[in-house]
């Protein structure tokens, strides 16, 4: 994938991530942050993957870039949540947890080898999911602490 691709793959997760702020009331003052954060998250975690790490770490690290991200656009001891949370949103596995959902539901109406193709794509699914969610939460709280220990550190300076 070309940086060109990936750059203007990052426009529309700045976008959604935009959008979500609205949808979730961030006061208009972050909502140019929550822009950043979608844009910043999705073009790491493309280039990443384009550099062939694995997409859970790839998105692991992107994680903590919108975490990083956040708490240098909005420049205050404590970024809102909203910020973070809409800015992750783009990174999300929406495929994979539909996926999940619909392959559950098919599972009970299905017998022999239709069962066990169903299952496997729904442990799949699952585990995509499963992987996705637990690395942005990792990389959320990683760069939640460094930011942290950085505050901590400028008081104990101060």
């Amino acid at each position: 994938m070309s940086f060109g691709t990936i750059l203007v793959d990052a426009v529309p997760a700045a976008l959604f991530a935009g959008s979500l702020g609205v949808i979730f009331t961030a006061p208009p003052r972050y909502l140019a942050a929550t822009v950043g954060c979608g844009f910043a998250g999705r073009l790491v975690r493309d280039l990443l993957v384009g550099a062939d790490m694995g997409s859970g770490w790839a998105t692991l690290l992107a994680a903590a870039t919108v975490g990083i991200v956040a708490a240098a656009l909005v420049r205050s001891r404590s970024v809102p949540p909203v910020v973070m949370i809409a800015g992750l949103l783009p990174l999300g596995a929406a495929g994979a947890t539909f996926d999940m959902i619909l392959g559950f539901m098919k599972i009970p109406n299905l017998q022999g080898e239709a069962l066990r193709v169903a299952s496997v794509e729904f442990v799949a699914s699952t585990a995509k999911a499963f992987v996705t969610y637990l690395a942005l939460s990792v990389g959320i709280s990683l760069a939640t602490v460094a930011m942290r220990l950085m505050n901590r550190g400028e008081n104990r300076a101060a």
